[in-house]
């Protein structure tokens, strides 16, 4: 008498196959997405303004400006408590 398997245990090589194929599909979208990321810059900016910084995909600062007046005038504020 045959023990009956569930359908998924079928074909043990067949799923490793696949299952080889989809992670280098996923691979594959992986790297584009850190293509795609490392073309891009990013912007933001900080108390109020006072601070801005572009960075690139690549996590280099490409630019960072600061406004001393805005800092100056921030800065009075908190020493003032």
């Amino acid at each position: 008498m045959r023990a009956r398997l569930p359908k998924q245990n079928q074909g043990g090589a067949q799923n490793m196959n696949a299952m080889i194929r989809q992670a280098q599909k996923m691979q594959d979208e992986i790297s584009e997405l850190q293509e795609d990321i490392e073309s891009r810059e990013f912007t933001a900016t900080a108390g109020g303004g006072a601070v801005s910084v572009t960075v690139t995909g690549k996590k280099t600062v490409k630019h960072w400006r600061s406004s001393r007046r805005s800092l100056i005038r921030r800065t009075s504020r908190c020493s003032r408590i």
